[in-house]
């Protein structure tokens, strides 16, 4: 008997042992990435990213821990965080003519970007919980990257509390309603916990008419964008100023202590380009001050970059000079950007500070997203620095600006969660995305 009840124990301790072994293989999964590792503080090494079933990074390692490996050792070849977008309008609801949650994000997927956070100047505008939950309910059905959504300002104060209640990332500011919603910006801007991103232009600015883009340009000129900062100046709120496009905006608002945003058109185009496709909010800026925001971003003064997304059809940019603003991006700018990189202008870490870490501080989510380290979210991109070009996108809208635009590098590869879900630019796989601003932290369906 004895010797029985010994025999029974070692079972139990057996099988114990084997449910421990069994539940630890389960969380450590997986999937390994290997290659050269980069990311905003320079290069790790070369080793593998082993990401468990929960999405999460698990454990970095010289060789392979997961049951699935993929390796690139290719020249030229390195694994980065996945790219973070902070400014995209996804159209979707009754503007899904224009784009919608998942022709916007398979663009988004397919050129490395894995998170975005959307705007709410939609029809019905997000600023409401009614409408902010059913734009919700359609970025966890069709998303294809994780993805964030900013709340409209309220007409009425007394929503700002219901709205904050729901997975939003913050509010977004627009000019109107510094005069149009005074009472509730005021209210946003005094909680010290929000993040309120604001389009830095005076209200007045919407009133000016223009026949092209030079005069948009000097008509609508650096002084409203700089001007407008001074609603701001007694805020308590965490304060973002999104695609600042003049660099005494930039000195400004980071004299204001704010963190500051800009976009590819800013950057490459001037307001010597005439016709639709160039027409935007803020105009397009002179030559000079184009190139001195490029300096300035050289310098380091930005702390982030982001695509402003606007996508609109075919027919509305037909329609000079009653064209909406806006220029498509998704699929395709930040490897027009990587030719600063190329041009040794930025360093591989400086380029993606500005599109992974750096946003995602802005956001708040900078212990989850956009570096490669334990506990953070597996979302990875694999760059190949070898040209190509810009042939075509899941965007709705018309890219006029950018067919046959060299590109200086393409993503390989793109993880979300440790799930494959693009190569050579091609979306392969609907990935399990996450909203990260969810109450319960839970990865949607």
């Amino acid at each position: 008997m004895p010797l029985l009840r010994h025999r029974n124990r070692r079972k139990r301790c057996y099988r114990a042992a084997c449910r421990w072994w069994a539940k630890l293989k389960d969380h450590e999964r997986a999937v390994s990435v290997c290659g050269k590792l980069i990311d905003s503080r320079g290069f790790l090494g070369s080793g593998c990213v082993n990401i468990g079933n929960d999405g999460v990074i698990n454990s970095i390692s010289k060789i392979p821990r997961g049951d699935k490996v993929y390796s690139y050792e290719g020249e030229g070849e390195y694994i980065a965080p996945g790219l973070v977008d902070i400014h995209v309008h996804l159209r979707g609801l009754e503007l899904s003519y224009k784009e919608d949650e998942a022709t916007g994000t398979r663009a988004a997927l397919s050129s490395g970007i894995t998170l975005v956070a959307d705007m709410p100047n939609t029809k019905p505008r997000l600023s409401t919980p009614e409408a902010i939950e059913l734009k919700l309910s359609e970025l966890a059905e069709k998303s294809f990257v994780d993805h964030a959504v900013y709340a409209g300002v309220p007409d009425s104060p007394e929503l700002i509390t219901k709205i904050l209640n729901l997975a939003v990332a913050g509010f977004k500011i627009f000019p109107e309603d510094f005069m149009k919603r005074w009472s509730s910006v005021r209210k946003i801007l005094g909680l010290s916990n929000v993040l309120a991103i604001v389009h830095p232009e005076l209200p007045e600015a919407d009133r000016v008419w223009d026949d092209d883009n030079y005069e948009r340009g000097e008509q609508r000129g650096c002084w409203m964008e700089g001007a407008s900062l001074y609603y701001l100046s007694e805020a308590a709120a965490k304060v973002h100023i999104t695609h600042v496009s003049c660099l005494g905006t930039l000195r400004l608002a980071k004299s204001m202590g704010f963190s500051v945003d800009t976009t590819p058109h800013y950057l490459l185009y001037d307001y010597t380009l005439g016709g639709c496709y160039f027409r935007v909010n803020p105009p397009l800026r002179d030559p000079i001050t184009r190139t001195l925001m490029m300096k300035a971003l050289t310098e380091g003064l930005f702390d982030a970059l982001a695509s402003d997304h606007a996508p609109h059809s075919l027919g509305e940019k037909s329609a000079w000079p009653h064209c909406p603003v806006g220029i498509p991006w998704l699929g395709l700018w930040p490897w027009l950007l990587y030719r600063l990189v190329r041009a040794h202008a930025l360093g591989r870490s400086e380029f993606l500070g500005l599109l992974t870490s750096g946003p995602a501080k802005i956001l708040g989510l900078g212990a989850r997203y956009g570096l490669i380290e334990v506990g953070y979210r597996g979302n990875l991109v694999v760059v190949s620095e070898s040209p190509s070009r810009f042939l075509s996108t899941y965007s709705k809208a018309p890219y006029g600006h950018a067919f046959m635009e060299e590109l200086a590098a393409v993503p390989r590869a793109v993880f979300i969660g440790g799930q494959l879900a693009a190569e050579e630019m091609e979306v392969t796989l609907k990935p399990t995305v996450l909203n990260p601003f969810s109450r319960r932290g839970e990865i949607e369906p």
